[in-house]
This record gives C-alpha cells, structure tokens and sequence, in this order.
C-alpha cells in the first residue's frame, strides 16, 4: 500500500522542525548560554546580587568596616559602622556603583558564581570577607585629631602595611547605600558633589600639594649618595638683615635665613652644618644641594622614590609630578626651577601616600614599600631609592631635626622621632599648606607617617603638634 504523499511531507516536515528546535536548543543552552548570562540586558544576576548578602569588610582586629544588612523587601543594602573609614572602604550601590576597597574586592566581597554545566541557566552567588591591615580605632581617632580641618594623614608599617589613611572631610556611606537610589540619596550625592570641600576626594591618595622642606628628604639623600654634600660638611653664610628688601627671591640670593640662626651667627656670617642646615630647614643650603646635582640627577632620584610613577596600591592613586611645564627644568628659568625643586617649591605636586613612602624608604634602609590595604598581599619591596648607608644618615638627620629643628613639636616623651616639617607655599595671598613626615621610634621604626593640613600654616605649629598626637596613638594601636 503507497502511503498517502500528503501525511509523509507533513511528517517529514515536523520531523525537519523537530530537528530545527532541537538544534536551536542546542545553540542556545551550550553554546551561547554563557555570554547570555553575562549580557547587561540579563537583570537575573543582578537581581541575585540584590538578594544575596556581600561579604564583610573587616579590620586589622577584626572591627567590622561594612556589612550586609536584608530589608523588608528582601534586598540587601550595606551598612558602615565606621564613616571615618569611608575613604578606604568607599560604598556600594546597585545603582550608583562601587567606591573604595568595595570595589577593589568586589569580586572576593560577591560575586555570581556561573553554572558549571553549559546546559544549566542556573546561577549562584558567592561572597567573602575582606581583612584590610587598617585599624578602625586609631583611622578614627586620627581622624578626630584633624577636628574638620582639611587635609589627609597615613600611617603604615615601614613593609607598607597602611594602618590608616585618613582624608578629611569625608562622607557618609551608608546615605548612599540604599538599594534603589531615592531622592534622599541622590540629593546627598548631588550635595558632596558640589561642595568645595570636595568630600568625595581621598586626598591621602588623590590630593595633590606642593610638599614644601618635606622634599628636601629627597634633594639631601640624592646630594648624599652622589657625592655632592659630605655628612660633615660645614657652610658659611653671610646673614640675611632681618628688615632687608633684596631685588632677587630670598632663596636665591645667597643670604641664608633659618631657624634660630640669629643666635648661632658671628657677627653678620654663619657656619652650619649639613644636618642643622637640615633641621633648620635653610632653603639656601638644599637650593645649592640642586644646583650641585644638577636636574637630571635629582629627578631621577626623585623618581627613584616614587614620584612620576603610578603607585600599585590596592586604591587608585593620582602619581605625584616633579613638573607641569615640559620645559620647566630646561628653559630660560631652569636655574630657578631647579633651585626652587631642591627646597620643595617650583611646580612639585604630591600625594601624601609618596611623601608617607619618602618617609618608609628612610626607614626602611633606602627601600621603597609597596603600600598595601588588604591584609593577605604579602609585604614586598617595590624599588630600592638609596643605598642603606645613605638611609641610615639620613635617620641621623630627621632624629636631629625632631630632637633639635623646627620639627621638635612632632617630639614624644620617651621616644626617639625621625621627622621633617615642611611649609609649602601654594596659592598666592593664602596661608600654606602644613606637612610633616616621620617616623619612630627613629632606631627601631614601627610607624610611618605624613600628613598634611590644607592652608594650615606654620608647620611648626599645626603639622608637628598633631604628628606628635599621631605618632603617639599609633605607637599604642601596635603595641
């Protein structure tokens, strides 16, 4: 019996659709199903991120930093119970993204675990803590300590352990935390947005300031190891009058004045050695330090500690600049330039984080950190900026500056500080910028620190005084 051609070309026409299904099937759950999981247009994952718990952030000591918390619509938003530590931690919000260490460690705090089977379209999430090396305590303690006043302070361990870094003012995490960004959040956000404070700035690892006599670490290390100023050396100076008006800037015009060098002069001449010259911070002295080096040689030692270079840290940092101008150093005014580099003026910008790295290499016998937030990176060394005979003269140096110079605010009963002040000039007619840069105790280091007050004048007085506050609290968190 012929069967009836009508029923075969249906059946093989089902036949032929069954297999274009299967095929398609096929396609679709093997083959493209990864990449259709991970298309943004997919909201599956971000609706399991919404519903899943991140991981802790976690201290030192184990103080939580950030936390999930569920709401009563069964999303989870983060909490902060730190708000001092928003510049290291950051937030994070579905909708308005992630900051800080939230997004450094976004992948270990949550993550979608994708299925293992190509044909599954069933995913998970996976989350983990985060311990950093910062202490919660002594973040916030600093962090008072500046009592509103702009500016930024870290503290490590001379291997590069940050245990804080501080930026003030700062923000509120948790009020910009909530799931679904509502006009409350957005408001603050367009708030700290507009505010010329700039709260929303780390300026530990962002902000940049000219470091006034903090640079001239850098400028008497290079001058040091390349044989162009001897440890003991001695300099003559005639004075300059106390009421005299000179055609030419005072730190070029071969006149010195610094410190108390008044009571130590003869007459209208002074001598003075190279580590009170670097007590007394004279800009005469580290001016002529650059013009003996020459350009070349002191950048490239600046560059040896850091400066120019992108950091590796575990939060973004903006590199510090030896220059703005390209031809700074080689136009009509490159003895100036160079002259004025030497003392920590001319077009130096940097991030406190270089100069707490000046400070580490110094006590660290020349070797420069990588500085480091998240607690199982190994400590490592990231270059070797001078030979550790030159570092340990240079210990000398920063202990006589705190024991007898302008850094002798910075001091604390029983413990022998290394440190430089510095007053940086920056926006004509405006008070400058105060630093401090140090360490302690100097013979055996266990903290390092920088810090800077924007527009906080004398160095003497407001940088010294709170590194001493600082360094004392440090001392205690790693007792």
């Amino acid at each position: 019996m012929v069967p009836n051609r009508g029923i075969y070309r249906l059946a093989l026409a089902l036949y032929a659709g069954l297999a274009l299904v299967t095929l398609a099937f096929g396609y679709w759950q093997v083959i493209a199903a990864p990449g259709l999981l991970r298309r943004p247009e997919n909201t599956r994952p971000l609706e399991l991120l919404l519903h899943s718990p991140r991981g802790a952030i976690l201290d030192r000591n184990g103080t939580v930093l950030a936390r999930s918390v569920p709401g009563p619509d069964g999303i989870y938003r983060r909490e902060y119970p730190a708000v001092e530590a928003a510049p290291v931690v950051g937030y994070f919000n579905p909708s308005l993204g992630r900051a800080g260490i939230e997004a450094a460690a976004d992948g270990t705090l949550q993550r979608v675990r994708w299925p293992q089977w190509p044909w599954s379209l069933r995913a998970g999430v996976v989350a983990g803590d985060v311990r950093l090396t910062l202490d919660a305590g002594l973040q916030a303690q600093i962090f008072r300590l500046f009592g509103g006043r702009a500016g930024a302070a870290v503290v490590m361990a001379p291997d590069g352990a940050v245990l804080a870094l501080v930026s003030s003012p700062t923000f509120d995490p948790n009020r910009l935390a909530a799931g679904q960004p509502d006009e409350a959040t957005l408001a603050y956000l367009h708030t700290l947005q507009a505010d010329a404070g700039a709260p929303l700035l780390n300026r530990a690892t962002q902000g940049q300031y000219a470091p006034g006599s903090t640079f001239k670490t850098v400028t008497l290390a290079a001058a040091l190891e390349l044989g162009a100023v001897r440890a003991d050396e001695v300099f003559d100076y005639e004075l300059n009058p106390r009421d005299a008006s000179h055609p030419v800037p005072w730190h070029t015009n071969g006149l010195v004045t610094c410190g108390n060098i008044y009571l130590l002069a003869s007459g209208n001449r002074v001598r003075l050695d190279v580590a009170h010259a670097y007590a007394w911070s004279c800009n005469v002295t580290h001016a002529n330090l650059a013009l003996r080096l020459g350009a070349p040689a002191l950048l490239d030692y600046a560059r040896r500690f850091g400066f120019e270079s992108t950091i590796p840290f575990d939060l973004p940092v903006t590199p510090s600049r030896l220059q703005q101008r390209p031809d700074f150093f080689t136009g009509p005014e490159a003895r100036y330039a160079l002259a004025s580099t030497g003392m920590g003026q001319g077009e130096l910008l940097v991030t406190p984080l270089q100069m707490a790295l000046v400070a580490a290499a110094v006590a660290n016998d020349g070797r420069v950190p990588r500085p480091r937030l998240l607690a199982d990176r190994p400590a490592e060394t990231w270059r070797q900026a001078i030979r550790p005979d030159v570092a340990r003269q240079m210990r000398a140096f920063m202990t006589i500056s705190v024991a007898e110079g302008w850094a002798r605010p910075a001091g604390v009963a029983g413990v022998a500080v290394a440190g430089k002040t510095g007053t940086a000039e920056a926006v004509p007619g405006r008070p400058a910028h105060s630093w401090f840069i140090g360490f302690a105790p100097a013979d055996n280091p266990r903290v390092v620190l920088a810090l800077v007050v924007e527009e906080g004048g004398s160095s003497t007085q407001v940088a010294a005084p709170l590194a001493s506050q600082i360094l004392r609290a440090a001392l205690a968190a790693v007792r």
